[in-house]
């Protein structure tokens, strides 16, 4: 039976000596062993005592000395103060393979477990403390200049002019956060609990709750990975010169301090860009489940109407479908031609006893035989080909002919459906695939908006529609990627003038309001029903009185034009009084004030 940790680690000495040395050559740093004046394998077994014996009295005299030795040397032998600390902290977790493999469900197992975990944390807190300690004291004792130099420096070319679409008071949440994980990461303390959100019942690890907080922010304002790395990598930047003026005179300790910074904001950069490409990922598998979802809705019905309306043998049954076969065109054409040949013998029988031609009056019962003789044919015809013509006549019925009609315009519906989503995905990989990053620069938006006016006026002129448009004469600079503006304009207003009717009105509007520019398209169209404003938006859906209107499309356009709309820190939104009463609408961007940034 497994009593506590101690005893475990203990009983197992010889076993976990020999897989913690495995672990250091493969994971950790194999020139720990190389060197036996340094480390050394004859080491490991007095190390491993030193670390029971620390965790066993909460003593770490003994082992400060040899960490403080592998940190002051390590250097000289090619081992970072970051392998040292993982060196002592990388035992309990040798241990928790070996309780797994070995004592996993038995009795005592989940204390000794828990217990491992709270060794291996205090090693970690304990140690990095120890080498970050002067680290923190000029961090909190400088904060408020950091954190001031941090934000003002982040929506700059040294870091990225994206950062100009966020707000100065979120710049300063974001600098504050990171300067905070960075201090518990020190400290050793990013994987203690922070207090639930609120509407949240579980807890989660400080580092984990940055990253959550984080990642979603400069996704949907479409950041590049880059740009957030360096702007978190920048606290050792700002940092540098406060802790060279304070250990100036102690090469060790400032050694020591700039190498802890580094690696702290080494590995927060690294895992927010882990985290950023698997939710883009994440994003991208889930757009692409959506739109092949709908893809095999929309044909799954294929096949089975196709067996309603194509002749087939089910379970060794003839059923004979709506469609005319070849076979049955035959039959019609023969049906018809004697019809045709009746037909025109009654008709010279009665011109002839009528006197219509300029013959002689004819044989009367001469006539009628011929008459009679082409009739028998044509009912010989129906008689011998009864089942033939029959079905020809139950699949010329209506009902026939529309559920025919039904089908070939879902197949069609269909087949346009199918035609465009490849297309859209097709763009979308093009997209992550695409080795030109978007250039984001200062763009006048009366500019882009005139291009996607003009795009639709000829439409516009067509349909006899007022078609209207008001910049004004003053400049509106938002800050984005041209071209990534231009489809949602482009989109609001094209979709104006495909709903409205003809002699109908549009008015495109751009104005600036509360630090925003504003576009706005309103017109005199179909409108939105009633709580369907927000379907518009979502992806591979449309309203129902659109669907009616005009069958064409996928569903997808304003579903990117918003996701585009708010990678620039924007929002994209619909007002309708309801169906046949018209909509507005509303694309709003912030105002890149470029003198102050």
């Amino acid at each position: 039976m497994l009593t506590d940790e101690v005893a475990f680690l203990r009983g197992h000495k010889a076993e976990l000596v020999e897989r913690w040395e495995r672990h250091i050559q493969d994971a950790i740093n194999p020139q720990f062993l190389a060197d036996q004046g340094f480390l050394g394998r004859a080491a490991l077994a007095p190390l491993f005592d030193g670390i029971i014996l620390a965790l066993e009295s909460n003593q770490y005299r003994e082992l400060n000395r040899i960490f403080d030795r592998l940190v002051d040397q390590g250097h000289l032998h090619g081992i970072g103060i970051r392998d040292a600390k993982e060196l002592l902290c990388s035992l309990p977790v040798v241990a928790q393979q070996v309780l797994d493999e070995e004592h996993k469900g038995e009795r005592g197992y989940k204390w000794v477990s828990r217990r491992l975990a709270a060794g291996r944390e205090s090693l970690k807190s304990v140690y990095s403390k120890r080498t970050a300690e002067p680290l923190l004291n000029v961090l909190r004792g400088h904060r408020a200049a950091i954190l001031s130099r941090w934000a003002r420096e982040l929506p700059t070319p040294t870091i990225s002019p994206h950062f100009a679409v966020v707000s100065a008071e979120e710049r300063r949440q974001f600098v504050e956060a990171t300067f905070a994980i960075c201090c518990r990461l020190l400290a050793g303390e990013e994987e203690r609990m922070s207090e639930p959100r609120e509407g949240e019942e579980q807890q989660k690890p400080y580092f984990n709750q940055y990253l959550l907080d984080v990642i979603p922010f400069f996704k949907e304002r479409g950041f590049a990975i880059s740009d957030v790395m360096r702007a978190i990598t920048r606290l050792d930047v700002i940092a540098e010169p406060l802790v060279f003026s304070a250990y100036e005179d102690d090469a060790s300790t400032y050694r020591r301090a700039r190498a802890v910074l580094g690696e702290a904001s080494e590995r927060l950069a690294s895992a927010f860009a882990e985290g950023y490409n698997q939710q883009l990922m994440r994003d991208y598998y889930n757009e692409v489940s959506i739109m092949l979802h709908r893809i095999k809705n929309k044909l799954t019905a294929v096949p089975t109407s196709l067996q309603t309306i194509l002749p087939q043998v089910y379970d060794g049954v003839h059923i004979d479908g709506d469609t005319l076969t070849a076979e049955n065109a035959k039959y019609l054409q023969q049906y018809e031609q004697l019809r045709t040949d009746s037909l025109q013998s009654t008709l010279a029988v009665l011109e002839e006893v009528t006197g219509g031609t300029d013959n002689p009056p004819p044989d009367l019962a001469s006539g009628l035989a011929e008459l009679m003789g082409e009739h028998q044919k044509l009912t010989d015809f129906v008689t011998e080909n009864h089942e033939q013509i029959s079905a020809i006549k139950r699949k010329l019925r209506p009902d026939a002919i529309e559920r025919v009609e039904e089908f070939l315009t879902d197949a069609l519906e269909g087949g346009q459906l199918t035609a465009d989503l490849t297309r859209e995905l097709q763009d979308i990989q093009n997209e992550l695939y695409s080795r030109e990053p978007p250039v984001w620069e200062p763009i006048d938006l009366r500019e882009p908006l005139k291009e996607a006016f003009e795009e639709s006026l000829g439409e516009a002129r067509a349909k006899e529609i007022s078609y209207k448009l008001g910049v004004g004469d003053e400049e509106v600079i938002v800050f984005g990627v041209r071209r990534q503006l231009m489809r949602p304009l482009a989109q609001v207003i094209g979709n104006a003038v495909k709903y409205t009717p003809e002699n109908g009105s549009i008015q495109v509007n751009l104005e600036r309001t509360d630090g925003h520019a504003l576009v706005s398209v309103k017109d005199t169209g179909i409108g939105i029903p009633e709580g369907q404003e927000d379907l518009v938006f979502e992806l591979c859906q449309r309203c129902t009185n659109a669907q009616e209107y005009y069958r064409e499309g996928s569903g997808t356009g304003l579903y990117h034009d918003r996701k585009t709309v708010r990678l620039h820190n924007g929002d994209m939104w619909v007002e309708s009084p309801g169906e046949n009463q018209g909509s507005t609408f509303f694309i709003q961007l912030p105002i890149y004030n470029h003198k102050k940034d």
